[in-house]
């Protein structure tokens, strides 16, 4: 997606190297898992196994008898919680968030081994570009992140950044900028 925008290429170059595992494009590039990430991988990739054997079942049962209603929303449910999952796995394993600003604005997008979706943020209209540190246990973790106030939204992005890592992203961003941090 472009943003209508021209500007300093190199300014961008910068931007999206700053912080080696959301930078660059491609099937991954740079980006393998962390040590904390290679035990819920397995233990997807072992979810995985038993899902494909439940839905391999129930196709199986639905060409015999389509018409069977209680199977036949299991098979749906079951369907896209095992997309999630292997989406949720192809994050961890090559996703990546390329971060670049040309001229007033900031353009984030989120992709996984170079699909993705892109969003663009006028400058002067962000406030409160922060840090948030990783907070919460079990159901409620949520992994550390970049994140500013654009509107009535709050955006997201970097999941998994240190602080010192959010805090270089963020000098990089704002430096020399009419931004309200």
């Amino acid at each position: 997606m472009d943003c209508g925008t021209s500007g300093n290429t190199q300014a961008a170059h910068t931007i999206s190297n700053a912080v080696d595992r959301f930078g660059g494009t491609g099937w991954p590039q740079d980006r393998h898992p962390d040590a904390e990430e290679v035990v819920p991988l397995l233990f997807m990739a072992f979810w995985l196994c038993g899902w494909a054997v439940g839905w391999i079942d129930a196709l199986h049962d639905l060409r015999k008898n389509p018409w069977q209603l209680f199977l036949l929303s299991w098979f749906a449910f079951w369907t896209l919680g095992g997309l999630f999952v292997v989406g949720f796995s192809l994050r961890m394993l090559a996703g990546c968030d390329l971060v670049t600003v040309r001229g007033s604005v900031l353009t984030i997008r989120h992709e996984i081994a170079g699909i993705g979706r892109t969003r663009c943020y006028f400058l002067p209209d962000i406030r409160g570009m922060r840090f948030q540190p990783e907070m919460g246990a079990g159901k409620s973790h949520r992994e550390s992140r970049l994140a500013f106030d654009y509107g009535a939204k709050t955006v997201e992005f970097g999941s998994g950044l240190d602080e010192a890592e959010g805090k270089q992203l963020i000098a990089l961003i704002t430096h020399g900028r009419n931004m309200a941090v």
